[in-house]
């Protein structure tokens, strides 16, 4: 499993996730660190699900059929694991 570390600001998180998908052909885990950002799980799954929502519609994320949120361990870690990525022929 790839792991692709972001923070408050997510301008390249998109193109990191795809090119981890792209490069590995793994499944990816999407991991954000930020202890003042407990009360944001909501902003951040929403931004995270546009990044993939945009990368699907331009056919870079098309190994990636689904995104699920795990809520935050500690008030400190939110997890966005992606699943069922299929290995190209």
């Amino acid at each position: 499993m790839c792991t692709v570390k972001y923070h408050r600001y997510q301008y390249l998180l998109a193109h990191r996730v795809a090119s981890q998908v792209k490069q590995n052909r793994c499944f990816v885990k999407l991991v954000r660190e930020d202890e003042r950002e407990t009360n944001r799980l909501a902003t951040l799954r929403q931004a995270v699900l546009t990044d993939v929502a945009a990368l699907r519609r331009r056919s870079i994320y098309r190994h990636i059929s689904s995104i699920d949120s795990h809520d935050f361990q500690g008030g400190r870690i939110a997890r966005y694991v992606t699943e069922n990525i299929p290995h190209d022929r």
